[in-house]
């Protein structure tokens, strides 16, 4: 059920579920992708135009990726892991604010959407 009253709506399930006929319906502030691209090219419009803010799948998944990039990091360097947690949740919420810092400046200072910029500068960093 798409219509259901909502802050948040979470497509946590397969990719382009969110069509314009569903983005229609939709009654959230804002959409956080869980699923790989949950929201179809053609509705992400008809949802900025309502003002429904769309946080990118690419920034929603980063802090599992980054967090297993750190576990990897530490195993690859036989350094052995952090006797608590704490050291390595501040270093994700460290970069993770530091990427939608970022994000959000490109957004605005581009006039993009957040998914248009998150993919901008991830191709940016790719060519660099």
């Amino acid at each position: 059920q798409f219509a259901v009253p909502a802050d948040v709506f979470v497509p946590a399930y397969t990719s382009d579920q969110v069509t314009p006929a569903r983005a229609e319906q939709l009654r959230c502030r804002a959409i956080l992708e869980v699923a790989n691209g949950p929201v179809a090219d053609a509705a992400e419009p008809l949802l900025a135009g309502r003002g429904v803010v769309i946080i990118p799948d690419l920034v929603a998944n980063a802090g599992g990726i980054i967090a297993s990039h750190l576990e990897w990091r530490y195993g690859a360097t036989a350094t052995p892991l952090p006797a608590d947690a704490a050291s390595i949740h501040a270093e994700v919420k460290a970069r993770m604010a530091a990427a939608v810092e970022i994000m959000v400046a490109k957004a605005h200072g581009s006039g993009l959407s957040l998914v248009d910029a998150a993919y901008a500068l991830a191709l940016e960093r790719l060519s660099e």
